[in-house]
């Protein structure tokens, strides 16, 4: 049964290049037409408190696979941040995944950075396996009731209206 849930998650994550591709010059989100359950996860933040995917039920979770060797990744981040501080207070939660590294390397980034909202650390890659990453930064927008709503492969400007705008009509659903 897992399997067959996980196989269908993996599946969305197989769009074809020119939505990609469209979606990532328009710098908006791209729709997940099958709106799968996002497998759930536990992990620690970069001091060491546990996460859990599951216990954000009823809010909007928006989580950014990145690392801090990638270019585009650091450069969204103070985005990603002023969009967390503009919606937090209306029931989005945005947490960063760090894919491996080393824990002072992703500490100190986030410290000069400025970074403000929860950054997590997948440090055996096993949540980012689980997730079908394959390219960073790659960002999941998660609607109240766990299911995938959006993907962005790719930087973004999170700050642009549309996007947020977006991200709080999932605050709609029943």
């Amino acid at each position: 049964m897992v399997a067959a849930a996980l196989a269908g998650f993996l599946a969305v994550l197989t769009a074809q290049p020119p939505t990609i591709q469209a979606a990532a010059a328009t710098n908006l989100l791209m729709q997940v037409k099958k709106r799968p359950l996002a497998p759930g996860f536990i992990l620690p933040d970069i001091t060491g408190q546990p996460y859990r995917l599951e216990g954000m039920r009823g809010r909007v979770v928006v989580v950014n696979f990145w690392t801090t060797g990638c270019p585009s990744c650091r450069a969204e981040m103070p985005a990603l941040d002023r969009m967390w501080r503009n919606l937090r207070d209306k029931g989005v939660v945005v947490w960063a995944v760090h894919i491996g590294g080393n824990i002072d390397q992703i500490r100190s980034f986030v410290r000069k950075a400025g970074v403000t909202f929860p950054v997590l650390w997948d440090s055996g890659k096993l949540v980012a396996d689980e997730w079908g990453i394959r390219f960073i930064p790659t960002t999941m927008i998660i609607g109240p009731d766990g299911r995938l709503e959006y993907i962005a492969f790719g930087g973004r400007v999170w700050t642009n209206p549309e996007i947020q705008n977006a991200i709080l009509k999932l605050l709609e659903q029943p």
